[in-house]
């Protein structure tokens, strides 16, 4: 038995409802929260993400350029401040950029249950996040999925229409259909299928283990 969250992850583009309702862990750090969140949504976690904190203006991330990015800027910063014998100021509004493996989710789910989830800086696949604290501890492996419906679009099919005229050549058994097919199986990418999923959240439950 352990303390757990909710999570509820809704996918914002689209015509048809896509969400996904999984369990996870009080011990652990944003960037297991973002490679579960990955997995959730059918993803190979490949591609980069963040998760945005839009009360504290926060980036979450692993992305290596974009936190060496940061802290050269800070670095530059508190030059030019000891330059010229003052205090680092900090900059009103400015987005703070936090590495996810530095950040616990507890308390920080507790206090922050509203995020926005981007997958892939190419596409920007954003999904809507609200984390609810469960009232009595859970039995079983975590991570784990409760329930889910639809497919999100897929990383590297063009966007939205792409992913729209990909589906449609599929169902149409197209002249394409076939090297879509293969191409897709290839590349890991499939449709909902809430057994693949849960399967990949249990290996992460197993290597947290």
């Amino acid at each position: 038995m352990q303390a757990a969250r909710k999570i509820m992850m809704t996918f914002t583009e689209g015509d048809s409802p896509v969400w996904r309702e999984l369990l996870v862990p009080y011990q652990a750090t944003a960037a297991d929260l973002g490679r579960w969140l990955s997995l959730a949504g059918g993803y190979s976690g490949r591609e980069s993400w963040e998760l945005l904190c839009h009360e504290f203006k926060m980036r979450i991330t692993e992305d290596r350029q974009l936190l060496d990015e940061a802290k050269a800027l800070k670095a530059q910063r508190r030059a030019e401040a000891e330059a010229k014998g003052e205090e680092v100021a900090e900059v009103a509004g400015e987005t703070m950029i936090v590495r996810a493996s530095d950040l616990p989710l507890d308390p920080f789910l507790a206090d922050h249950p509203k995020l926005t989830f981007i997958y892939d800086m190419t596409d920007e696949w954003r999904w809507e996040m609200t984390a609810e604290d469960m009232d009595e501890p859970v039995a079983g492996q975590l991570p784990r999925l409760i329930q889910g419906m639809g497919t999100a679009p897929f990383v590297g099919v063009g966007g939205l229409q792409g992913y729209y005229d990909l589906v449609s050549e599929l169902t149409e058994d197209g002249p394409e259909a076939k090297a879509i097919r293969d191409w897709l199986d290839r590349a890991g990418l499939f449709f909902y299928d809430a057994d693949r999923v849960q399967a990949a959240l249990g290996q992460e439950g197993e290597n947290k283990q």
